[in-house]
């Protein structure tokens, strides 16, 4: 899996962030695309604090660099908008209410080129201090906004997993492909096959090595974890005879059910060929244009 990014993380912090209890909501979340031309033509949501949402704090830092670079708006440092974060930082509390105040009237930012941080990279980030509750704020806010409904997909680089992923990007799902290499003779194959099967549908690619050969719990548990490590509320699995498995990772319900990640999020499990026959479920792919010449 990638490393976080703790710089970014850092900056994202608000003078109400608590970094003791910051785990519990942060989340790094998949998905999320956004468009910067819808910009011209949006009422500054992002830089309007309306009622009800948390007001929006610069740490002093970011507050000297725009001083230095606009020195007319040097009289912020005897404002009384200062506040002790939760960190122990001083931020300057640029919207408590209403806009902020390096908005001008013309609507436009007059402190754009030094901006701070928070209004660089957000809405155009994985990384959310308030999980999904605040990406779905943003996209509701933000008409640059949009989600790919992405899914983790269990891909070994043969028939059922072509069939899988085109069964997903038939439902318009954005593939975050998961490869495990087991240790098997045929890895290296599988490997290029699952690889090429996800750059046929535009997806991520992610790979794992396992020491040993792990049967299918061993696979869907790694698979949630891959869910829950990039905020990714759907797991997609080519299984077709492995009803164990599937029951293993569901707790013994339908697979209709639901389980929950860290946050409380619900984890849409999609299993389309379990129960079914090889034949049927070559059928069903070759339906949706799945690329069996492709697999391994």
């Amino acid at each position: 899996m990638e490393r976080l990014d703790l710089d970014l993380i850092d900056g994202l912090f608000d003078y109400d962030t608590d970094p003791a209890n910051v785990m519990d909501e942060f989340r790094r979340i998949k998905g999320l695309r956004f468009d910067g031309s819808a910009c011209a033509t949006c009422s500054n949501n992002c830089c309007i604090v309306n009622e009800g949402e948390i007001p929006r704090g610069f740490p002093q830092p970011e507050i000297d660099t725009i001083v230095a670079v606009h020195p007319e708006f040097a009289d912020v440092y005897a404002s009384k908008r200062w506040r002790i974060g939760k960190n122990g930082r001083r931020y300057y509390v640029a919207a408590k209410r209403g806009p902020c105040v390096f908005l001008g009237e013309d609507r436009r930012c007059r402190v754009y080129d030094v901006r701070p941080l928070s209004c660089r990279v957000v809405p155009a980030t994985e990384y959310w201090m308030r999980g999904h509750d605040e990406m779905d704020g943003w996209l509701d806010d933000c008409p640059g906004s949009s989600y790919t409904h992405p899914i983790v997909a269990l891909n070994d680089g043969d028939a059922a997993s072509a069939a899988l992923l085109a069964f997903l990007h038939n439902k318009k799902r954005a593939i975050v492909s998961l490869f495990v290499d087991r240790g098997l003779p045929d890895a290296a194959a599988k490997r290029a096959a699952a690889l090429a099967l996800t750059r046929h549908y535009g997806g991520e690619f992610y790979e794992e090595r396992l020491p040993f050969a792990a049967g299918g719990p061993v696979l869907a548990a790694l698979a949630v974890a891959y869910c829950d490590a990039y905020g990714v509320p759907a797991l997609g699995l080519p299984w077709r005879s492995e009803r164990k498995a599937i029951r293993a990772l569901t707790k013994g319900l339908r697979l209709s059910s639901r389980l929950w990640l860290d946050d409380g999020l619900a984890l849409d499990v999609l299993a389309p060929f379990a129960g079914k026959g090889e034949r049927a479920m070559l059928k069903l792919g070759r339906k949706l244009g799945a690329p069996y010449d492709l697999v391994a």
